[in-house]
């Protein structure tokens, strides 16, 4: 939401240009619900200028990820310990799945992370069992971070998506 502070399209166009990337996996959002400036004056989060404004910039990334006969996998953000903040979460994961179901088409992917994270009632919890059951902590205390744990459990998902998806297999 911040180019000013970090421009994640120059970043991008440099990873892409180095790396030859034949997928993007892309997952941020975590720190974008928050006000910027369009044309010099600021707009607030989920307003209908932050959230055009927010799509066009999504829009943008999506556009420049698939270019070149790519393909992109998005990540969406999980359920947070806040339900403010897991709220403001939804509201980027509905944006990020719009764009890139429309700017990517079949070349892109939304990969719903929520329900990795959420307990047997749909709510956040910082332990949750693994395949055999066992509890593991896949949460960091600040309620917001993936554990190691959870990284591992949140990529061993995507890939298996990514496999799915695109049809081949993926490391």
């Amino acid at each position: 939401s911040r180019p000013d502070y970090f421009d994640w399209q120059a970043q991008l166009a440099s990873d892409l240009a180095r790396d030859r990337p034949e997928v993007v996996v892309a997952m941020f959002g975590g720190n974008d619900a928050q006000p910027f400036l369009v044309n010099g004056h600021p707009v607030h989060f989920n307003t209908p200028e932050w959230i055009a404004a927010y799509s066009a910039r999504i829009a943008q990334f999506v556009g420049q990820a698939v270019g070149g006969g790519r393909r992109v996998l998005w990540v969406g953000m999980p359920i947070m310990s806040s339900a403010t903040f897991s709220a403001s979460m939804q509201v980027l994961n509905q944006i990020d799945r719009t764009q890139v179901n429309t700017v990517a088409g079949q070349a892109g992917g939304f990969f719903d992370s929520w329900p990795l994270f959420v307990d047997s009632s749909g709510h956040y919890s910082a332990f949750l069992a693994d395949a055999t059951g066992r509890l593991q902590q896949v949460r960091q205390s600040d309620g917001i971070h993936l554990s190691r744990t959870g990284a591992d459990r949140l990529a061993t998902a995507v890939v298996a998506d990514l496999q799915s998806r695109f049809g081949r297999p993926f490391h």
